[in-house]
């Protein structure tokens, strides 16, 4: 049976689509909302993609979810020009485009590694020499392993997410940098691995603004991968962990800080995972 779905968003915005009342999508939204038990077929990656026939995307927060109103279609004629769900694409075919996929998770470390981290990175700002156009690389010192703990889990999880490889096939690197004002965090394409994960920190209150990750659609040209014009902006907030799938273009965008002060900045903990044994 088709049904129309009505979400309702924070603002006052509403956005409407129709589809079939088995579409993993239904269920997915109404465990978003909140109060709502997370499990089921709950989007793991913290963010809903809706994609329509006609191409248009509608991208949202779970946080941002106020409402779900689902009504049976009893006349389909008075919901022809609704919009309706696109079939789930099994790959790129040539010539068209699609988005990066991409997987974020909030309050990926627990509150205590968190605040130990941003001391730790604070405490570094005589020992990591100065860099005016690329960002700091500090040490991750006693904490490589209590954040490997915690982030490596997740990246286990959003691989599977991803279509990639299974927890035991993955050995997980770590790199923790300090971005200030006008850097980003550095994105080599040319790097191959199976994830890439960044996660933020900083300190409260924030003293910047900028620092996403713009991400580019892709097109399969002479059976390459390769970005379009098409993009779209991910930001990645406080504790918050984004995992992508190589291959995917991005690019990291450029740190806005008054102040320019190493405090006020961005923290970033850069990651790579390959194939082979956990912990290789």
């Amino acid at each position: 049976m088709e049904v129309r779905v009505k979400l309702l968003l924070r603002g006052g915005h509403a956005w409407e689509f129709c589809c079939e009342d088995d579409d993993p999508i239904v269920l997915g939204l109404v465990s978003a909302l909140p109060g709502a038990d997370l499990g089921g077929n709950l989007p793991p990656d913290g963010l809903v993609q809706i994609e329509t026939r006609t191409g248009e995307r509608l991208f949202l927060t779970r946080s941002s979810l106020v409402s779900v109103e689902i009504v049976p279609v009893a006349d389909p004629l008075r919901f022809v020009g609704t919009r309706r769900l696109a079939k789930p694409s099994q790959g790129i075919p040539p010539g068209a485009s699609a988005p990066s996929p991409f997987w974020l998770a909030d309050d990926a470390l627990p509150g205590d590694v968190h605040r130990a981290l941003i001391a730790h990175a604070l405490g570094q700002e005589a020992a990591a020499p100065p860099a005016p156009d690329d960002a700091r690389e500090l040490d991750l010192g006693a904490l490589a392993q209590p954040v490997a703990d915690a982030l490596g889990p997740l990246l286990a999880h959003g691989a599977v997410g991803l279509d990639g490889p299974g927890p035991d096939d993955l050995a997980f690197q770590f790199r923790l940098l300090a971005i200030g004002d006008a850097q980003a965090v550095p994105w080599d394409a040319k790097e191959e691995g199976v994830l890439r994960s960044i996660y933020h920190f900083h300190r409260q209150p924030k003293g910047f603004t900028g620092g996403g990750i713009r991400l580019f659609d892709r097109r399969l040209e002479d059976g390459a991968i390769r970005a379009t014009g098409c993009f779209r902006d991910v930001e990645i907030g406080d504790n918050c962990l984004l995992m992508v799938r190589e291959p995917v273009v991005g690019a990291g965008l450029p740190v806005h800080c008054p102040t320019r002060a190493f405090a006020d900045g961005l923290f970033a903990v850069c990651g790579t995972s390959r194939p082979g044994p956990a912990g290789e």
